[in-house]
């Protein structure tokens, strides 16, 4: 049950942290000037929460009618908690909100996936994190992406913004990672001192609470800066008609609670930590929509920073299964174990003969070419289907599934076809400008890289062969 309760907490915190930047950045380029309104859009739907408390109230009352009901659960401890949580993310909402102003999506994803090293840092602090060779080495790379994009910031300012607005703008985005790295493992802190027997619904009122204090806080700044005042000369004004202006804040507000209520969810079922990486995790994803719907650049900076936080990830991530299989201390057994492996190497023979005849004799490409490269994966799902067909006709009384693969496995299998796919655009455009025979030669020194990364990754030890 908690399982399908963090998977449903990731699909909404993906939701949340993909929609949410997105939708923001729309009201900044349409129009949109006011900071202190957009960081109180990000939690004002809390009482989107009210429903399904009431619902969960309205179903105690029904079954458990002879006990005493209340509506909520949430005593003192745990509510005074959630009241500062909910005064620091609103002023995390409002940093966030100056930088999203000045900063394209693209870079200020980028520079939020730093945020898993504070979080990391503030879980050791707070809840005694304990961190492996893994972990530190997901914090470095993380916050080496961060530094990357720092280095290079001229190149990406939007045009009509000083220098100063963007660096500002910047360091704001870096605070907000930094503060919001503070805020989750806090989160934790309280789920652990508040001396309450925590449930999903009691979750859901630290949610509702939280988001009220950081509305409340933002309701203040936007009461000095008179935002309210201007809200309808500003929708008037708004490049996609008035209308359009109060759906774009009523789904904003919407989405942000999503993601909120997927963090905090996620911490329940896991930790703030796991929380961290699911952020981290997303960045490819909030990177290639604002690249989509808003055609904004992807300079070499980006794509160095975009590697360097997956790369990070991955790192964390194999930390963590290797430490959930120590402790564990078991292993799964594989049915499909015995089955012989298939080689390929009559594709790494003819596969690069045949990429460099498409482009030998006219084609030019190189994003087809990438493509065609993966674009077979459908015929992998032929055998699997005949193991499966074969598994339902010899064991008829246990349960078959098409799919052996877990969620752990599946996000790492996501970030590493992402890897390749990045792999394969670099491998065509070397494979259009040099011979095979040169190209193979070139590939030869992967050797090198793949001994490297193994004694990094897996410890491979080595001889003097």
């Amino acid at each position: 049950m908690k399982r399908a309760l963090l998977l449903l907490n990731i699909i909404v915190l993906s939701v949340g942290h993909c929609g949410g930047p997105l939708v923001m950045r729309l009201y900044f380029l349409h129009g949109g000037k006011r900071v202190w309104f957009s960081s109180w859009l990000e939690t004002a739907g809390w009482p989107v929460i009210l429903l399904p408390i009431t619902i969960g109230y309205l179903h105690r009352r029904r079954t458990q009618p002879s006990s005493p009901t209340k509506l909520f659960f949430i005593k003192p401890p745990l509510f005074m908690a959630s009241a500062v949580i909910g005064i620091l993310t609103g002023f995390d909402d409002y940093i966030y909100a100056y930088g999203m102003a000045r900063l394209p999506v693209s870079t200020s994803a980028l520079i939020i996936a730093s945020q898993l090293a504070f979080t990391a840092g503030f879980a050791f602090v707070l809840v005694k994190q304990k961190f492996t060779s893994y972990s530190i080495n997901a914090v470095f790379l993380l916050t080496l992406g961060a530094a990357v994009l720092a280095l290079h910031t001229n190149n990406d300012r939007p045009n009509g913004e000083s220098n100063r607005e963007y660096v500002l703008g910047f360091l704001m985005t870096v605070g907000a990672a930094a503060l919001y790295g503070f805020i989750l493992p806090l989160v934790e802190l309280a789920y652990k001192k508040g001396k309450q027997d925590m449930s999903y619904a009691l979750v859901m009122e630290i949610q509702m609470f939280m988001c009220l204090f950081a509305t409340l806080f933002s309701t203040v700044g936007m009461l000095v800066n008179n935002d309210f005042k201007v809200i309808g000369r500003e929708a008037r004004e708004f490049e996609l008609g008035e209308g359009r202006y109060y759906v774009l804040a009523a789904v904003s507000a919407l989405i942000w609670q999503c993601f909120f209520l997927g963090v905090i969810g996620i911490i329940f079922c896991a930790s703030s930590l796991l929380s961290g990486i699911v952020l981290a995790v997303l960045l490819p994803v909030t990177e290639i929509l604002a690249v989509i719907f808003y055609k904004e650049n992807f300079q070499a900076e980006k794509g160095v920073s975009l590697v360097l936080s997956i790369w990070g990830f991955l790192s964390y991530f194999y930390g963590e299964i290797k430490h959930n299989k120590k402790k564990k201390m078991q292993e799964d057994q594989n049915p499909e174990s015995d089955m012989p492996q298939i080689s390929n190497n009559p594709c790494n023979c003819g596969g690069p003969l045949i990429t460099r005849l498409y482009f030998v004799h006219g084609g030019k490409r190189v994003w087809f070419s990438c493509f065609l490269l993966t674009t077979g994966w459908p015929l992998t799902l032929i055998p699997i289907i005949i193991g499966y067909l074969h598994r339902r006709r010899t064991h008829h009384s246990s349960p078959t599934k098409l799919f052996f693969i877990k969620l752990p496995l599946f996000m790492v299998s996501v970030v590493i076809g992402i890897l390749n796919g990045l792999d394969d655009y670099i491998y065509a455009y070397g494979m259009a400008r040099v011979p095979v025979s040169t190209s193979a030669l070139i590939i030869a020194s992967q050797l090198a890289f793949t001994a490297g990364f193994a004694f990094l990754l897996v410890k491979q030890k080595f001889t003097a062969y």
